[in-house]
């Protein structure tokens, strides 16, 4: 399994770096909004 996802990053280096970009954005949108959640709830 390992092997075919880095068979897949070969082939789609670009997709799968704009993948993690997305994923890293969704990530910090959502952390930055419970943490604004988290402080006006005080």
């Amino acid at each position: 399994m390992l092997l075919a996802e880095i068979d897949q990053i070969k082939l789609y280096p670009d997709h799968y770096i704009l993948c993690i970009a997305s994923l890293r954005f969704f990530y910090y949108s959502l952390s930055k909004k419970f943490f604004m959640n988290k402080t006006f709830s005080r």
